[in-house]
């Protein structure tokens, strides 16, 4: 018997593909944010300052106390405005049923 020949074309290897990690799931689900414009006082231009704050749902507004009031109305500058348009009390009965 003889010897298989030898096959001289070259056998090209794949090189190994790393799995692409799945994406991290976290345990908050992300929150669409709420349309801060049905406040009484709150343009576009103001609703994207306050996004930009981190303050996106009418349960983040509902929740300030006296402090937070006069802290955002100071560094927004608006001299008083945040309380004479009532924007928690706005915020509170813009709440969806059963959410605080």
């Amino acid at each position: 018997m003889t010897a298989p020949a030898k096959s001289k074309a070259k056998v090209e290897v794949a090189a190994p593909v790393a799995a692409k990690p799945a994406p991290a799931r976290s345990r908050k689900v992300a929150v669409k944010a709420d349309d801060l414009k049905r406040i009484s006082g709150v343009g576009p231009k103001l609703e994207q300052v306050l996004n930009g704050r981190g303050i996106q749902r009418f349960a983040d507004i509902a929740a300030w106390s006296d402090a937070d009031i006069v802290r955002i109305d100071a560094e927004l500058g608006f001299d008083g405005r945040i309380r004479r348009d009532d924007w928690v009390g706005q915020a509170k009965a813009l709440l969806p049923k059963g959410r605080s």
